[in-house]
């Protein structure tokens, strides 16, 4: 699994993941720290500026991944995880080693494809379902569009669509989630606006034959401000 590691006085970067524990709000990242060479555990979401602001983002899945203790990650480091949690020991220099070497191996990708239903859960959860997002901005360029969201999480997620069909997506909706939908040749971003009574005025669609996405930071220290962006965003 890679992430885009989102800390504060640090540049954004990619490293991998080596286990996660799913625990909501107080979610744990076992993580190889690209800085000081070493794995760490830390929070997935962390306080900056009196803000709750997502640590990493977590984009794909290994296969290699089981699950055991409460812990989803590579089975040999998370053996390592109780005694390092009982005796608050760090890693050992061997396991430091192996996630290095993996960390070296990996690639962080311009865009990724949603082709599959684990294509898009990777889409889904690095975005939250699109979780009070919205809108930001629509553009058309080089004859593919270029769909700009706001996750109000510290984060835009760019969606560069072809073959393109949008319906009922209005600027000052908010989104409350989303799903992927897969249908005669077609994948459609169905989004669910949070003030949702039942009708089809509050599901939206972006509909294409192809969709790619990337996660963008954001580089906003006060969310109370709107960001000013400009057109090289869309590159």
């Amino acid at each position: 699994m890679i992430c885009l590691i989102n800390k504060r006085y640090l540049p954004c970067v990619s490293s991998i993941v080596l286990a996660v524990k799913y625990k909501g709000w107080r979610t744990l990242v076992c993580y190889f720290d690209p800085f000081d060479k070493k794995v760490k555990i830390e929070k997935l979401w962390q306080l900056s500026n009196n803000y709750i602001n997502r640590g990493f983002y977590l984009i794909g899945e290994d296969d290699n991944f089981v699950s055991n203790r409460g812990w989803f990650g590579y089975d040999w480091i998370i053996n390592e995880i109780p005694t390092l949690f009982s005796k608050l020991k760090k890693f050992s220099a061997d396991i430091n080693s192996k996630a290095n070497r993996l960390f070296e191996k990996h690639v962080m990708k311009d865009w990724y494809e949603i082709v599959d239903k684990k294509s898009s859960t990777s889409f889904l959860e690095a975005s939250m379902h699109l979780h009070d997002s919205s809108i930001k901005a629509i553009k058309i360029k080089d004859n593919k569009t270029l769909v700009l969201v706001d996750t109000s999480w510290g984060n835009y997620v760019l969606i560069q669509a072809e073959d393109c069909l949008i319906d009922n997506v209005l600027d000052d909706d908010v989104y409350n989630d989303a799903c992927i939908e897969f249908e005669d040749n077609k994948i459609s971003i169905v989004m669910n606006k949070m003030f949702d009574d039942g009708s089809h005025d509050c599901i939206a669609k972006i509909t294409a034959s192809k969709v790619f996405w990337k996660i963008i930071i954001s580089n906003k220290t006060d969310y109370g401000r709107e960001e000013v962006l400009d057109d090289s965003i869309f590159d």
